[in-house]
């Protein structure tokens, strides 16, 4: 069922000669008009335009009009503010021939990638970083810094490729192209707005309802849908609120079978789900879907190395919703926003909340085995430190950075040196921002999801599949980057405010569930089954060559996990980037 993909999309602009820009290859998963030196017509666009109803109707847009047909009218109405206007994964470039101006807007959510690179001779645009790297050299370059984050698992700023002179536009933001300059700049962030302040969690929870519900609202258009069901509250929140809101609507759940490996089996909570929301239920036997199992050893395109080693699993449910001649799949991705907040113990204490986090905290440690000393430095000292320490104390404390999650064992001293360099040094949020808002802005900025969502678009694409991920929606993130942090977390428990909307509509198990199940064991068998290969690609690694893995401390540390010594399963992220360079880099 996968198929091969499509040249990637290559746009170039002499500015200082052509009068319109050349148009190169077809990518037949997205929208791409063809036009010559109009006064304004889309080059590109792909996914989808969610408030089209509210917009046809703000603008006098007949319904039946394209999703492009109501881009033109909006960009026609108010050029600098058309992207302002959309809600949804749409991401575009917009000719204006009048002007002599090109527009390239990436969506809110990053699900669409748009990589550029502006040379003295002309602007390069493409939807694949290695597309411009190629015309630019026929020996492109490495960006070394991205590639030894990659390797120590640390999230790269969202503008950078693995490619020196080729850059993505980032997630929210536009690049306006005209004869005389380039601007890059952002035309939304998430950014913390006033407070909610509602009278109880009822009322967030019925709030949090309506904010799901215009973010599903727009699926409707696609008639059948394939959701994935699992144990845990993010794509079964958003199948229970698209049957309350659409219950006519056609849903087709999928989730993972693996009764060899009951730890990871989600098959009996999906069947669950699937049996209270009235949803058909198809299982993928996924026992064996572990890191290198495919012929092709990783799942990867020219662009980047996987991000997850769960892309086999994932090639697994895309074959199946292909098969059931299903061509939109709505997931939980982006639901870890809800997860930003670890403990809210800290604004508690700073508004003199004093007795309900007495509270919250005998309640966490009656249910959890968590150390005192552990809760007074997770709940109360690392997010303090993080909103307001010094700049001078995170340049030298690089722990209290967001981003950083340590180095690996394997990192040679100058992949250290590089991976330090590109740490921030300044909180993305506001000095007066609580602690725990902060922390939810900065996980934003800092937790990889955009990059993961993306790359499985990608992935999708070759079976033909759109992805959508309600979740990621500007209009819900906004929402829950305004909560108090105790609608997120409370005496531990993670998602309070998704709990308390869904609740008496999902299953109770579903509900109450603190630990989701993951294919973390089907991880860990396969990294050890194969052995074979991961030890011959652990010698005479380029990785080694390039200054970046001591391929002695990387076997080493590989022979424990083999040893049963311990689960870090970090070593995968070297044998990720190593076969992505001898694939893309011979």
């Amino acid at each position: 069922m996968q198929r091969q993909s499509a040249p990637p999309l290559l746009i170039i602009w002499t500015r200082l000669h052509a009068e319109f820009p050349e148009i190169r290859n077809k990518d037949s998963h997205t929208s791409i008009r063809e036009c010559s030196g109009e006064e304004l017509c889309i080059l590109w666009s792909s996914g989808f335009i969610m408030n089209r109803e509210e917009l046809c109707t703000q603008s006098r847009i007949s319904p039946q009009a394209s999703d492009e047909e109501i881009l033109v009218t909006l960009y026609r109405e108010q050029p600098d503010r058309a992207a302002d206007l959309i809600a949804g994964a749409f991401a575009f470039v917009l000719w204006d021939g009048r002007r002599q101006r090109m527009l390239a807007v990436r969506d809110r959510a990053g699900i669409n990638t748009i990589h550029y690179s502006v040379r003295p001779e002309a602007i390069y645009l493409s939807t694949h970083a290695q597309a411009i790297a190629s015309q630019l050299s026929q020996a492109p370059r490495l960006n070394l810094k991205k590639l030894a984050l990659y390797v120590n698992e640390t999230v790269a700023p969202d503008s950078w490729t693995y490619y020196e002179n080729v850059r993505q536009i980032e997630a929210g933001a536009r690049l306006e192209c005209t004869r005389t300059g380039v601007a890059h700049g952002h035309y939304w962030r998430l950014t913390p707005g006033k407070l909610f302040r509602l009278k109880n969690d009822e009322e967030y929870a019925a709030a949090y309802r309506e904010r799901t519900k215009e973010a599903v609202s727009g699926l409707s258009r696609f008639g059948k849908l394939a959701i994935t069901l699992t144990s845990g509250l993010d794509s079964n929140s958003i199948a229970a609120s698209l049957r309350s809101n659409y219950p006519e609507l056609p849903l087709s759940g999928f989730t993972t079978a693996t009764p060899g490996t009951p730890e990871s089996n989600e098959w009996e909570p999906g069947k669950q789900v699937a049996r209270v929301l009235g949803i058909p239920l198809t299982g993928v036997l996924s026992d064996e879907m572990w890191p290198l199992s495919d012929p092709d050893e990783i799942t990867c395109n020219g662009d980047e190395p996987p991000l997850s080693y769960f892309t086999e699993r994932w090639s697994g449910i895309l074959a199946a919703v292909r098969s059931n001649e299903l061509t939109h799949l709505v997931q939980g991705g982006a639901g870890g926003i809800f997860e930003s907040v670890r403990m809210a113990y800290a604004d508690l204490l700073l508004t003199g909340n004093w007795m309900q986090m007495f509270r919250q905290i005998g309640q966490h440690r009656r249910r959890s085995t968590i150390t005192f000393q552990k809760l007074l430095r997770a709940g109360f000292i690392s997010p303090m430190l993080r909103a307001y320490a010094p700049v001078y104390l995170k340049r030298r404390l690089p722990r209290l950075n967001p981003r950083y999650n340590g180095m690996v064992q394997w990192l040679k001293p100058e992949a250290i040196t590089l991976v330090r360099e590109t740490l921030p040094s300044t909180a993305i949020a506001p000095m007066m921002v609580l602690p725990g808002r902060a922390q939810l802005i900065q996980t934003v900025y800092s937790w990889p999801y955009r990059q993961v969502i993306a790359q499985l678009s990608r992935q999708a694409s070759r079976f033909g599949v759109w992805i959508h991920c309600p979740l990621s929606d500007h209009r819900v993130q906004e929402f829950v980057a305004s909560l108090p942090p105790g609608q997120l977390v409370r005496a531990g428990v993670q998602k309070i405010i998704v709990r308390n909307a869904y609740s008496g509509v999902l299953p109770d198990e579903v509900i109450n569930r603190t630990v989701k199940i993951t294919p973390g064991k089907i991880a860990f068998r396969g990294l050890r089954a194969e052995s074979g290969k991961i030890l011959a690609i652990m010698k005479g690694m380029r990785l080694s060559d390039l200054g970046i893995v001591d391929e002695t401390a990387l076997r080493h540390h590989y022979g424990k996990f083999l040893d049963g010594a311990h689960n870090d399963t970090a070593f995968f992220y070297a044998i990720a980037a190593e076969l992505w360079l001898r694939r893309h880099f011979s």
